[in-house]
């Protein structure tokens, strides 16, 4: 328990830090006002559909929420560690007897659980206008918000790895989005070679680029909702893909405690 509490309290630091910030408060007020929106377009949908046609949503309005969820997680995390040396805040904790790998630890746990919270949130928040829509269909829905939360732990952990290294925090945020970006495409771009519709070179360099970057667990999907030929590219996740994408996910936490250990104070 003594190992674990300087972890927990440096944890308990950053979330009030960014609550001070009021970056919290503002992901929740935008989220409302996405779900309100959302619920204000079912109470004129028959006017909308004349326009946009039929509109899915619970699908637009879990869309929205999902870009903010990373937005969000990309902003509590791009500060993690360059901000936090350069401001001096990691010069007072660490001359208590807080060790390097427990600052960092409790750090990545503070983003980790403002993700975590975000997404029950935001997938409660979702539900809400399924229920106003009249197309609950809650099992799946938390299922999705559950990978996710694993998803954007991920994306914690590269953001925070980028910060160790890069001294600008808003550059971070930039890489670590164009990162999750290009390991979604991989990820779609294996898929696409296991289903026969790639071959040749750019394949065989798609494959390996994807054996060599994080991975992201496929989150579940109504079959009936996806076209028959496009049901390869949402397949489930194997076990061997789930240890992977644990391991790499703990290779990144290490690699960001050595990184942080390295540091100048």
């Amino acid at each position: 328990m003594s190992v674990l509490r300087p972890i927990l309290v440096v944890s308990g630091f950053t979330l009030l830090q960014h609550s001070r910030r009021k970056l919290i408060a503002f992901f929740l007020i935008g989220s409302a006002v996405i779900t309100a929106g959302g619920i204000a377009l079912e109470a004129i949908q028959s006017e909308a559909e004349m326009i946009f046609g039929p509109l899915p949503l619970a699908g637009i309005v879990q869309g929205f929420l999902s870009f903010f969820a990373t937005i969000a997680v990309l902003t509590v995390s791009m500060g993690n560690f360059n901000q936090s040396f350069k401001e001096g805040e990691a010069t007072i904790v660490l001359s208590r007897p807080v060790g390097r790998w427990q600052y960092t630890l409790g750090r990545l746990l503070a983003s980790v659980g403002i993700a975590a919270g975000l997404c029950i949130i935001f997938a409660a928040e979702v539900q809400i206008v399924q229920i106003v829509a009249k197309s609950s269909d809650p099992g799946l829905l938390w299922a999705q918000w559950g990978v996710a939360i694993f998803n954007f732990s991920v994306l914690v952990a590269i953001a925070s790895l980028l910060s160790a290294v890069i001294p600008v925090p808003i550059l971070v945020a930039i890489v670590g989005y164009f990162a999750q970006l290009i390991i979604g495409g991989l990820m779609a771009g294996h898929r696409a070679i296991e289903a026969g519709g790639l071959s040749g070179w750019f394949s065989k360099v798609l494959e390996a680029l994807y054996y060599i970057t994080p991975k992201f667990l496929n989150a579940p999907v109504d079959p009936a909702t996806v076209p028959a030929e496009m049901r390869s590219f949402f397949g489930g996740n194997s076990a061997g893909v789930v240890i992977w994408a644990v391991a790499y996910l703990a290779a990144m936490v290490l690699a960001t405690i050595f990184l942080v250990n390295r540091k100048e104070v």
